[in-house]
């Protein structure tokens, strides 16, 4: 059975992890084989410590277990734009877990969140090259809005698109 639950500073290292290998996966030929064999790792353990012992006071942090395992996570900021609303900063689940309806479970219950709160609007950036999340997204009522380039991710420059749900009561129907 799997249990969601809030992300505590212990859970850096295996929320790095399941990054990691989301990356590895997903952006094999889009960021260097140098960056994704050898320090992508480390620079996600870096990132996820920082935000682990240092939350920011609109951050989100969902975690999806099997068995004590991780094998989902979601982080989102939920007050990060006027425009566009909260950010949906990261989703990633484990490649044997993909199929089985942990990232929308996770999004209904960032929805929820929000609903909350009474936030209605999101967004995210994908790499345009993911066209696996790409789809993913749009299936669940987000709209791709504008394609920018990307220079924070990795090593080199990429392109990433917004997708915008200018309600999120399509993910809570």
């Amino acid at each position: 059975m799997v249990r969601y639950r809030f992300a505590t500073v212990s859970d850096a290292v295996p929320v790095a992890a399941l990054h990691a290998e989301s990356w590895r996966k997903h952006y094999r030929g889009v960021l260097s084989d140098e960056f994704l064999d050898n320090a992508v790792v480390e620079e996600r353990r870096s990132l996820w410590m920082k935000r682990l012992q240092s939350p920011t006071s609109d951050q989100f942090l969902l975690l999806a277990e099997e068995n004590e395992v991780l094998i989902g996570f979601l982080c989102a900021y939920l007050h990060h734009d006027k425009t566009y609303g909260a950010l949906l900063d990261n989703l990633h689940v484990s490649l044997a877990s993909k199929g089985k309806g942990i990232g929308t479970t996770l999004m209904k219950l960032l929805a929820e969140k929000l609903q909350e709160r009474g936030l209605d609007k999101m967004y995210l950036w994908v790499l345009e090259q993911n066209a696996e999340a790409r789809g993913f997204y749009e299936s669940l009522g987000g709209v791709a809005m504008e394609t920018v380039e990307e220079t924070e991710v990795g090593d080199g420059l990429t392109m990433k698109t917004r997708i915008y749900w200018e309600s999120i009561q399509t993910l809570l129907e």
